[in-house]
């Protein structure tokens, strides 16, 4: 047996004039209540154009990469010298991995600084 709020048995004993009746009242109060809340969303974006917004953000994942790289590189001897000390290979292993992907980490988020400052450079020429 189906007692659910869809069941017949339920809409009649509720009945749907009520339902109606409360939906109806329910709606129309967001509706009256919509025209004394005035919303305005401030634009957290500070900069007024596009090529600012890009020059902004690759200027501060810059100050993150150079804070968060010199970390990993002095993580990563830290576990070669570790691994180094007990002659575990694959330690060794895994700080060459980690020294190379921070090293080649770096250099894409520099390049792609650096060339997205040559944009914006190109387009403030056009």
């Amino acid at each position: 047996m189906n007692f659910g709020i869809s069941s017949p048995r339920f809409l009649r004993r509720i009945g749907v004039w009520k339902i109606a009746l409360f939906s109806g009242v329910f709606f129309a109060m967001i509706a009256l209540s919509a025209d004394t809340v005035a919303l305005e969303i401030k634009n957290p974006i500070t900069s007024p154009t596009l090529q600012d917004l890009i020059v902004k953000l690759s200027e501060g994942l810059l100050k993150i990469v150079f804070i968060l790289a010199p970390v990993f590189i002095i993580i990563s001897g830290f576990r070669f010298l570790i691994a180094s000390s007990t002659g575990n290979q694959a330690g060794l292993t895994m700080a060459k991995k980690l020294f190379m992907w921070t090293l080649a980490g770096t250099a894409i988020i520099v390049g792609a600084s650096v060339i997205a400052t040559v944009i914006v450079n190109f387009a403030k020429g056009l």
